[in-house]
């Protein structure tokens, strides 16, 4: 009876033996089956963090510019429209002066980073052009010759606040030498024939019905790096001519 039983669980044993490795060889040699990949190679795309803009926008900022520029009105007669620019860049700042405003003898007010410690002067130039006026409508020609006058150090106030230079008469007449024949020239060529033929009693640029004016005033940021004095920011006011 023993060795029976005995046979009965070698039998068993050896079975389960058996199927076991059937398994495995069946595993080992099912055949894999290969998929078509394509002929090109798919980009991987970094994971951006949140912030990696506005990291890359600071980072990006030129650290020579200022925080923001002020125009203030100093003068009691003359107004001039207030205004502080901030997000400065490198480019040149444009602004058109109201008829009734000037910027003579108003503020320039500086605001430089909390860590900035340049020493800072500002230069004023201007330039002149000539109209053409016709009792009422008028014809600038902010395009053809100019008188520009050298940069002139503007007055610096308290802090960084600098006081912008008046303009004398003498220098508001200021021109290049001219015929009458090339004003009429330049009037007719921008202005047409009717206002060219006004123009020919022009016998100098300051004869009437022509006049000289400030058609421009640009001022000039210098900032004092490693002991040199360098341009940082510039500003343009253009003056309305022919009144």
């Amino acid at each position: 009876m023993k060795r029976k039983t005995i046979y009965v669980c070698v039998a068993v044993l050896t079975f389960i033996v058996g199927a076991t490795f059937a398994s495995l060889l069946v595993v080992n040699h099912t055949p894999i089956v290969e998929v078509a990949q394509p002929n090109y190679i798919e980009p991987i795309i970094p994971v951006v963090p949140v912030n990696h803009f506005c990291q890359r926008e600071i980072l990006t900022k030129n650290p020579r510019n200022l925080a923001a520029i002020e125009i203030k009105r100093f003068d009691p007669e003359f107004e001039v429209e207030e205004i502080k620019v901030e997000d400065l860049s490198d480019k040149p700042m444009d602004f058109d002066l109201d008829l009734s405003h000037s910027i003579e003898n108003q503020i320039i007010a500086l605001h430089p980073y909390p860590n900035d410690s340049r020493e800072f002067k500002v230069e004023q130039q201007f330039e002149t052009s000539m109209s053409v006026s016709e009792e009422g409508p008028h014809l600038d020609l902010t395009d053809w010759k100019h008188y520009i006058s050298d940069w002139q150090e503007i007055k610096r106030l308290e802090g960084n606040r600098f006081l912008t230079s008046k303009i004398s008469e003498s220098d508001y007449e200021r021109f290049p030498k001219v015929t009458s024949k090339e004003i009429y020239e330049a009037v007719l060529k921008r202005g047409g024939k009717r206002l060219a033929d006004y123009a020919r009693s022009c016998k100098t640029s300051n004869d009437a019905p022509c006049l000289v004016g400030i058609s421009r005033i640009s001022f000039r940021i210098k900032a004092k790096e490693n002991g040199k004095w360098n341009v940082i920011h510039k500003i343009n006011v253009f003056i309305p001519m022919g009144c």
